[in-house]
């Protein structure tokens, strides 16, 4: 029997930025784009190889990253705080529209 590959919860996905960019297709060096499958920025790719936890506010998971330095195995946790943003360590990344 094949199981599903992971995916990261709906609620998480989408194009977020810290400085309120208000369309999704605009360029910015801050933003971060979550699919399904991973969470990628300008420079930086991470495709989701294992969701070890989640919740509806926060999920962490195993990722392979790729960056221009080459590929990392990495663990990332991402948390919506209570004002509906993406906690990145300030205020939160607000999801672009």
């Amino acid at each position: 029997m094949l199981s599903a590959p992971p995916t990261i919860p709906p609620q998480f996905r989408g194009s977020w930025d810290n400085n309120n960019q208000k369309y999704k297709d605009e360029f910015s060096d801050t933003k971060t784009t979550i699919g399904a499958d991973g969470i990628s920025g300008i420079e930086w790719g991470c495709k989701l190889k294992k969701m070890t936890k989640s919740s509806a506010v926060s999920f962490t998971g195993e990722f392979i990253c790729t960056t221009d330095q080459g590929k990392t195995n990495d663990t990332m946790t991402e948390t919506l705080l209570p004002n509906g943003r993406l906690a990145d360590g300030k205020a939160g990344q607000i999801r672009c529209k």
